[in-house]
This record gives structure tokens, C-alpha cells and sequence, in this order.
């Protein structure tokens, strides 16, 4: 599985790549984190242009920066463009704790690890839609717009749903 990180997250992905190496995750999964530069992709690419790449790519995004500003913003991007089959963008609730707070690293990382998880689960075998749109299906049928979800033990996600005129959508926030 193929993580872009975006360009405010590059220093933060060498250290939860290092944190998944050194917990041994990276044998069982093979996660990669690709910077923008590796992709041809400026830094100073719209956030449509890096959503549209990650999804080509078959790419989940990994950013700290989800604001609404612009019309090329990630927010507005997801709004207009995304779709039940899209690949999902994470979003890290604190940015600077990931440099400072190795125990928050570890909670994301474990966070990383379970969609990663339940993304192969659903792709294995070619099946393509992903667990995260299965699981914005099911909390819309309960008429569940905002929570949090309790995974394991010490793990919560905030899930945020969202709803337009075109599809449903779903997004993660790790804490």
C-alpha cells in the first residue's frame, strides 16, 4: 500500500516509516510513503492535482492540512470530486505531536496499520471497493453523521461522513 505524503507531512513519514520498521509491520505489510518530489509532483501543486494523482495512482493520501480554502483545497476537492471507490485521505489530527510524542506516533501508526488492513482485506482477490466506503454505507443506513469509533484497546478515529448531492463520503482523522 502506497502512501503520498503531502508536502507538510515529509519529516513526520520518516518517522512513522521508521516506526513501522522498527515494530516489524513492514515485514507483514508493504506499506511505502512517496514524497511528491519522488512522483514529479511540485510542492506547490494544487491539492486537486496531488487528489487526482493519489487517485490515478491508486495512492492514499497522507496529509495534516484539510482547511477549506480555495477552490483547489482538499476539502472543496473532495467535495466536488469524490466518489464511493475513491481511495481515502488521512488526515493527522496533530502534525507536530507525530515529531514530538513517540506514544502518539505509535497510536498512529497503529491507525495506519488498521486501514491499511482493512484496505488489503477488501482489494485481495481484485475486488475493489474499499473497507472505508463499505463502512460510511453501513453508518449511513444507521443514520450515524459523527462519532467516534472505538477500534481496539487505547485506539480511537474520529470518522467524519459526508453527504452531497452526487455520493457519499468518508474520511478519516486520526485523533
Amino acid at each position: 500500500m502506497i502512501f503520498l505524503i503531502d508536502h507538510n507531512l515529509e519529516g513526520h513519514a520518516l518517522l512513522l516509516s521508521g516506526s513501522i520498521t522498527n515494530q516489524g509491520w513492514q515485514d507483514l505489510f508493504s506499506i511505502r510513503f512517496v514524497l511528491l518530489e519522488e512522483m514529479s509532483l511540485s510542492v506547490n501543486s494544487s491539492d486537486r492535482v496531488v487528489w487526482r494523482f493519489a487517485q490515478t495512482n491508486q495512492m492514499l493520501l497522507l496529509t495534516a492540512n484539510r482547511r477549506m480554502k480555495g477552490k483547489d483545497s482538499l476539502e472543496q476537492v473532495l467535495q466536488e470530486e469524490n466518489t464511493p471507490t475513491s481511495f481515502p485521505v488521512v488526515t493527522i489530527g496533530d502534525a507536530d505531536r507525530v515529531l514530538n510524542d513517540p506514544d502518539y506516533r505509535d497510536l498512529c501508526v497503529n491507525r495506519l496499520l488498521e486501514i491499511v488492513q482493512n484496505t488489503l482485506k477488501i482489494t485481495w482477490g481484485h475486488v475493489e471497493f474499499l473497507f472505508h466506503k463499505l463502512l460510511c454505507l453501513l453508518c449511513n443506513e444507521q443514520k450515524l453523521h459523527m462519532g467516534k469509533w472505538k477500534l481496539r484497546e487505547n485506539t480511537t478515529f474520529t470518522r467524519r461522513e459526508h453527504r452531497s448531492r452526487r455520493s457519499l463520503r468518508c474520511s478519516y482523522n486520526i485523533y
